[in-house]
């Protein structure tokens, strides 16, 4: 009777050391990262100064504003538009394609606007509210532009696949593979490194 405990003792142990630890489904990593939905990556804050000299030929007296504008940005991957290419149980690899990273929040808070500083002539009249609402709006175009020449949707890629290549190495998976979605057919990105 003895001798069959310590059979079933060592067999129990030898089964529970051969048997892997499953990887989840296609369905339950979908669920995951449905979750997590858009993925702020980067943040960014911006100032934009700007300056109106409103000079006209039939005006007499400078008519001046500066004014100073903070803007939040964020950017970042939709993880709803992830797609599953491919996973193997037994080599504990995946491959997905990623979207491009958008623009997810461009924020200019009101308290973020501040008038610098005001020159107008004792002939000439202050800034009308549709007027500063203007200068306001110039402002922010002149962000969105300015967004554009920093690169930060590269950066909210790179910093969306590092992110990726983590959480799924925390699923269990040890070759990682990302792809962008207009890949042809080598992987951008090879994260498949063992995991340790």
């Amino acid at each position: 009777m003895k001798r069959i405990i310590i059979l079933l003792v060592f067999g129990l142990f030898f089964y529970s050391c051969s048997t892997k630890p499953k990887l989840p489904s296609q369905d339950t990593i979908i669920s995951k990262m449905n979750d997590m939905s858009n993925l702020g990556t980067i943040e960014y804050s911006l100032t934009k100064i700007v300056q109106v000299d409103d000079k006209q030929w039939y005006s007499i007296g400078p008519r001046k504003l500066l004014i100073s504008c903070k803007a939040y940005v964020k950017a970042g991957i939709n993880f709803k538009d992830i797609k599953i290419i491919e996973i193997n149980d037994s080599l504990k690899s995946i491959k997905i394609e990623i979207p491009d990273a958008k623009i997810l929040i461009v924020s200019i808070p009101p308290s973020d606007i501040r008038v610098i500083n005001t020159h107008i002539g004792f002939l000439r009249t202050n800034f009308t509210h549709i007027e500063l609402n203007e200068i306001h709006k110039q402002a922010e175009d002149d962000i969105n532009k300015k967004i554009q020449d920093l690169n930060i949707l590269y950066e909210a890629k790179r910093n969306g696949k590092l992110f990726l290549h983590n959480f799924l190495k925390s699923l269990g998976f040890q070759q990682i593979f990302i792809f962008e979605s207009n890949y042809i057919l080598s992987p951008v990105t090879n994260y498949g490194t063992q995991a340790n």
